[in-house]
């Protein structure tokens, strides 16, 4: 089933299509993140926060299982774009796994102040909150390194002329 709704895109797999959701949903989930102090802790926004955490981790689980994917159909590397591709999986895989430790507390957080009038700042939010820039971070350099796979390795690119 997944070659014939393959066959209906040009891309080679659905990893550089299913990457955009985390890339797009982590960095609106930081920015609620500081919405959410800016604005005296309204337990509304905390609560879509720590939604856009949960989808951003999802997310990035199927994009990076669409990557592991992607990566064994990936034969006749040269070292250096081997080398590449393990280096953007490792970073993909530390940032995922941060997103959703980030994910899994903020859920925890919310479903415990569930009933409070403002959400309070103690210092896991704020250290959730250090860990979240680290985490967008983390997904900027891997996110750099899929892009140097492609236009700089040739990974995952079909020879036009010969198509």
């Amino acid at each position: 089933m997944l070659e014939s709704i393959l066959s209906l895109t040009s891309l080679p797999n659905f990893h550089p299509a299913l990457v955009h959701f985390p890339i797009a949903l982590v960095p609106v989930a930081l920015a609620l993140e500081v919405v959410l102090r800016l604005t005296g802790g309204r337990p509304d926004l905390d609560r879509v926060a720590a939604g856009l955490w949960a989808a951003g981790a999802v997310s990035g689980w199927i994009a990076l299982e669409a990557g592991e994917k992607a990566e064994e159909m990936m034969l006749g590397l040269s070292p250096v774009a081997e080398a590449a591709l393990e280096e953007h999986s490792d970073l993909g895989h530390w940032a995922f796994w941060l997103v959703a430790l980030i994910a899994a507390l903020r859920l925890a957080l919310t479903w415990r102040e569930r009933r409070q009038p403002r959400i309070t700042f103690g210092p896991l939010r704020w250290g959730l909150l250090v860990a979240a820039v680290l985490a967008l971070g983390l997904m900027a350099v891997a996110a750099d390194h899929g892009g140097a796979l492609v236009y700089q390795h040739a990974v995952g690119v079909s020879d036009a002329a010969g198509s």
